[in-house]
């Protein structure tokens, strides 16, 4: 087995030694998923409810589980002590709650969204959007419920994550080189979308979007700042004015 394949783990999880009977038939069963032309490797690993351990790397699920966290608690005891980020102005309004999302909304969201599939997911994705208009009643009631709340059903909480190396030719040894890269059921991410919906309908409403941010806005993209830009350079020559351009990190130019 490859040592640099990657890790799947859910936590809470279960470690199995590839190395023990039970590990060599998991594997088995894994090599005859992945040959199956209707499944491909990756759901083959998923149809498999235990970890892989790469057997050169000596690693656990539950040792890298742990690597994380430990970062996270890490950086959690470095900020813990420090004042929080001064407020230079004041918004004239406030978004105190949410409004409900209507069944055509949580339609529109759910059929605009990929139909990725999570192990944890209790139904296949392609499922959920065939019988939409059936199960429409019970996922709109659950979103609303999780606004009202404030927060996620105990079922969406999980995440499937898989460590893997940050870039190739890093030494697979080092939990150091791995980024954890989660899986998140497909109903936390329908939820995830309506919050996101209605915190960009407010911010829209009340022009509180920050006028130069580009990315993660209906409209707007990597091409409208560099066109942005483009056009500040062109009117700034037209006035025989220098334009300074940097680049952080890299290099300086100077047009």
């Amino acid at each position: 087995m490859s040592p640099s394949l990657h890790i799947g783990l859910r936590i809470p999880c279960l470690t199995v030694d590839i190395g023990s009977r039970a590990g060599r038939y998991q594997g088995h069963s894994i090599r005859k998923l992945s040959g199956n032309s209707r499944c491909g490797l990756r759901e083959s690993l998923q149809t498999v409810a235990i970890i892989v351990i790469a057997a050169a790397t000596h690693h656990t699920a539950q040792g890298i589980a742990d690597f994380f966290k430990n970062k996270i608690d890490d950086i959690r005891a470095a900020t813990s002590g420090m004042s929080p980020p001064p407020v230079y102005s004041l918004a004239s309004s406030s978004l105190s709650s949410f409004q409900p999302f209507t069944v055509e909304e949580v339609r529109r969201i759910i059929m605009a969204s990929p139909t990725k599939y999570c192990r944890l997911d209790p139904v296949l994705t392609f499922l959920l959007r065939e019988f939409v208009d059936l199960l429409l009643p019970y996922v709109t009631a659950m979103v609303n419920a999780s606004l009202v709340q404030g927060r996620l059903p105990a079922s969406q909480q999980y995440a499937i994550v898989t460590p893997r190396l940050k870039k190739p030719g890093l030494d697979v040894a080092d939990m150091a080189n791995y980024r954890p890269i989660s899986n998140l059921s497909y109903m936390s991410k329908v939820e995830e979308r309506a919050v996101a919906s209605r915190l960009n309908d407010y911010l829209t409403t009340n022009n509180l979007q920050p006028c130069f941010q580009s990315a993660y806005r209906k409209k707007h993209s990597t091409e409208t700042a560099m066109l942005h830009v483009s056009s500040d350079i062109l009117a700034a020559a037209d006035q025989r004015q220098v334009t300074l351009l940097a680049w952080p990190a890299r290099h300086v130019s100077c047009l």
